[in-house]
């Protein structure tokens, strides 16, 4: 009886399935930091529509003289000690300053030395995974995740094989007893 090989067929696509998953999962994580941008999770605050607690920050750096009103930057928080998001209310050129305010509403100055970037990109939710696959275990089930894909894919492809063996094998079978009994 010959096998049908739908073994290897389910190993082959679980195995494409976690590659294509973890590469899901690690451009958006890499590709920007390749291009030079900073990348952040809003995991304390919420400013609003624009940028929800657990979104995904893309900062591009530049220096605090090309800022605009109405930008959106993070700067160096010596009073926080971290990084914050704030928008530009106004550019002080003469001072080597600007004044940003909060989702709240608070206002404050701050230095072009502390500014570290302008958001381009915002996409919300995403740093909630971004923060958990920052850790060792999220790293792990990520690692983890692409070594059980190649595992599927070996397995799944040793199994075609094996079923292809087998199916050529009968057919040379057929192909003998039909020439012997001729």
């Amino acid at each position: 009886m010959i096998k049908t090989g739908k073994t290897g067929t389910i190993l082959k696509t679980a195995g494409i399935f976690l590659f294509i998953s973890v590469l899901l999962l690690c451009v958006p994580l890499t590709v920007p930091r390749a291009m030079g941008w900073q990348i952040y999770a809003a995991i304390d605050f919420n400013y609003g529509p624009e940028v929800s607690e657990g979104s995904l920050i893309y900062v591009e750096p530049y220096v605090g003289e090309d800022t605009a009103v109405g930008d959106m930057v993070t700067y160096y928080s010596a009073e926080g000690g971290g990084v914050a998001l704030r928008l530009v209310q106004e550019n002080r050129y003469e001072d080597g300053e600007i004044d940003v305010t909060d989702g709240l509403g608070n206002s404050e100055t701050v230095v072009y030395a502390q500014v570290m970037g302008r958001v381009v990109v915002i996409i919300p939710w995403l740093g909630v995974l971004m923060s958990a696959v920052a850790t060792r275990p999220g790293a792990a089930g990520i690692g983890g995740a692409f070594i059980l894909g190649l595992v599927f894919l070996i397995l799944g492809e040793k199994r075609k094989k094996a079923v292809d063996e087998e199916v050529m094998e009968v057919k040379q079978n057929e192909n003998r007893n039909e020439n012997e009994k001729k």
